[in-house]
This record gives C-alpha cells, sequence and structure tokens, in this order.
C-alpha cells in the first residue's frame, strides 16, 4: 500500500489526461499508452517477481513505475505541437461553475467506483480468509484482465463522444448503427480474451509462478472469469453509450446493485464450492450486468425514440 501510493498521482493524470484526448476524439493516443503501460507492468512483474525474488513489493513497485512510465509518455503526448491542448494551462483556477458541472456529471460514476472498491476488499479479506496464496494468484489476473478493461474503456470513451454527436444532432438512426458496430467489435475481441483465459490460463500463469499448485489455483480463476470477459467488454462498452445520451443514473444502479450481490453469492457458493466459488460470484455476476446493461441501453434508446424526449430536451 505505501509503495503504491506514490503511483497515485501517475494514476490519475493518466486517467484525467486520456479522457481529455479522447473528448477530442483521438482514442488512439490513451489507447497506445495505456496498453504500453500495461504491458511493461506486466513485464517488470515478471522480472521482479519470477527473477528478483521481490514478491509483493516487486508487484508494487512494477505496477508504480509502470504508471510514472505512462503517464510522462501521455503528458508529452497531450503537449506536442500538433495538439490542440499545447497551451493548456494546468495551474489555474477556472469559475465555480466549472468545477460544479463536472462534479455533477461525474458523481454518479465515482460512487460507483467507489463502491465497486469496497466490494473488491471485503471480497480479498474472503479469498484470504480460504488461501492467503490465492491473492497473490488474483492480483496477477487482475493484470490478464485489465487487457479487456483497458479496450473497452477506450472503445467506450469513443462510443460516447459518437453517441452523444449524433444524439445533440438528433441522427437517431446512426447512432444506433454507431453503437452496434462498436458493441459487435467488442465482443468479438472480448471473445478471443475470452478463449485464451479459458484455454491458456496454464501457460499465463507459469510466466509468474513455478509452483504447481498455484499455477493450477491462477488456471481455475482464469478459466472461471474467462466465460465472463465478452459481457463485461460488453457494460462497460454500453456505459459509455448511456453517457452519450446523458443518462449515467442507469449505468450505476446497475453495477452498484449487481456487483453487490458478487458478496452474499461469495459467501452461499464458497460453503459449496470453496474457493472457486468467489470466482463464480464475480464471473457470474459480470455476466449479468453486461445483459442487463445491453438490454437496458437498447429499451432507454426505444423510449427516446417513441416519445419523441430528444427533441423535447434539445428545444429546452
Amino acid at each position: 500500500m505505501i509503495i503504491s501510493a506514490v503511483g497515485f498521482v501517475f494514476l490519475y493524470l493518466v486517467i484525467t489526461v486520456s479522457s481529455i484526448i479522447n473528448a477530442e476524439g483521438d482514442t488512439l493516443g490513451p489507447f497506445i499508452f495505456n496498453s504500453a503501460g500495461l504491458l511493461l507492468n506486466v513485464l517488470l512483474d515478471y522480472i521482479f517477481i519470477k527473477y528478483l525474488k521481490m514478491g509483493v513489493i516487486g508487484a508494487a513497485t512494477a505496477t508504480v513505475t509502470a504508471q510514472a512510465i505512462a503517464c510522462i509518455g501521455i503528458l508529452c503526448y497531450l503537449f506536442r505541437k500538433t495538439s490542440r491542448f499545447r497551451k493548456l494551462r494546468i495551474w489555474r483556477l477556472d469559475p465555480v461553475r466549472y468545477y460544479k458541472r463536472i462534479i455533477k456529471l461525474g458523481i454518479l460514476n465515482g460512487i460507483n467506483q467507489a463502491l465497486f472498491s469496497v466490494f473488491a476488499i471485503i471480497l480479498a479479506g474472503m479469498i484470504a480468509s480460504i488461501n492467503e496464496t490465492a491473492l497473490g494468484v488474483q492480483r496477477v489476473g487482475i493484470q490478464f484482465e485489465a487487457f479487456s478493461w483497458n479496450i473497452s474503456i477506450g472503445l467506450a470513451s469513443a462510443i460516447s463522444a459518437f453517441v452523444g454527436q449524433n444524439y445533440g444532432a438528433r441522427n437517431f438512426e446512426r447512432l444506433k448503427t454507431g453503437y452496434f458496430i462498436g458493441l459487435k467489435w467488442i465482443v468479438s475481441i472480448g471473445f478471443v480474451i475470452s478463449a485464451v483465459f479459458i484455454f491458456g490460463g496454464k501457460y499465463l500463469y507459469g510466466f509468474f509462478f513455478e509452483n504447481p499448485e498455484t499455477i493450477a489455483m491462477g488456471q481455475d480463476y482464469l478459466r472461471i472469469l474467462g466465460f465472463s470477459q465478452m459481457f463485461m467488454c460488453a457494460e462497460i462498452t454500453t456505459t459509455g453509450a448511456f453517457n452519450g445520451v446523458g443518462r449515467t443514473l442507469q449505468p450505476t444502479v446497475n453495477s452498484v446493485v449487481v456487483t453487490s450481490l458478487r458478496i452474499p453469492l461469495a459467501y452461499i457458493l464458497t460453503l459449496i464450492m470453496g474457493l472457486t466459488g468467489i470466482w463464480w460470484s464475480i464471473s457470474g455476476t459480470s455476466i449479468l450486468k453486461g445483459v442487463i446493461s445491453v438490454t437496458w441501453f437498447l429499451w432507454t434508446l426505444r423510449k427516446i425514440k417513441n416519445s419523441g424526449e430528444m427533441l423535447e430536451e434539445l428545444a429546452a
């Protein structure tokens, strides 16, 4: 925790700057730097944990180092000569109304992420009570899952901008077509990642661990989580579409309510299945969130189109 805290400022800057660049419509730059940081994190994990035998300290050091390098890279990209943000003044106080507007737009997602972390901490306590080694297994597994997160978040930003532009232009059919194209792409990518997790977990964990029992535990984790990757990618991308039409409440409700189910599900399933019950509670709720998110968004689109809500809001 002490080592990871050093990297918080880098993490926050990367997320914020990525959002600024994405809002301009440039999703390639943030994708490259975030993906490079992720790959560097995995590589440093491999070096620090397996070769230098640094254990948890090595994992934390690898994360902070990768975050710092990714932060420097994306800041250089933000202030490059051809960027419209090159003259951006960071250390300046702006009118209060801007801060209020930003807080209003982001508060629901912030609450969602905070509660998500709370649920993750509770699950971590349950995992540790069963097998402390499993915490390390999950930590490495989260790095693999980050491929799904980062790709989906990048596409969600693009979808949010595209949907928002067409929503404002009252081009409903183009909005819907763009959403479905993005959804098809992310589900296809999620399918590939799912296949890698389900069939290649043994080899992925073999890069980091030598103990056969630990590798087998990691293989089970990725195999079970593999079934949910397509649905998780769909949920994250659809959240971007919700944001594009100004609906931040729906994805927040879906995420908070369904994610909270992980706790009782994990408790019940561990009594039946042991440690793998926790993995299934995570995977199962991710699948449920994906299904609900896509269904709810399509229902919202139909409601907007049928009621003429789009025109009324724009006229107001």
